[in-house]
């Protein structure tokens, strides 16, 4: 069983499972995919292709928006919970 702790936030990678402060977040399986990605990498900046090739399997062209519309929907789930600002944008360090 493998369960990634970061602060308050909670993944259990095995149950499929995420919760902030001890309340579960419900999340769909790309969601729950990019936020597992995004808690074993705590700390580190991510850019859009890393986070393409690792979550979607394909090579970024520069014009999709579908990282960036998954992180709102992130942020919006976990703000829900209290968990605002748990995701940080990087300016300039995470692009390609």
């Amino acid at each position: 069983m493998t369960v990634i702790e970061v602060g308050k936030l909670r993944v259990d990678v095995g149950a499929r499972s995420a919760a902030y402060d001890g309340k579960g977040i419900e999340f769909g399986a790309t969601e729950f995919r990019l936020l597992e990605l995004m808690a074993r990498n705590a700390g580190i900046a991510l850019s859009r292709t890393q986070i393409l090739e690792r979550i979607w399997d394909y090579d970024f062209d520069g014009s999709s928006n579908i990282v960036d519309v998954y992180v709102s929907q992130l942020r919006r789930k976990l703000k829900k919970q209290g968990a605002n600002g748990i995701i940080e944008t990087v300016w300039g360090v995470g692009t390609d």
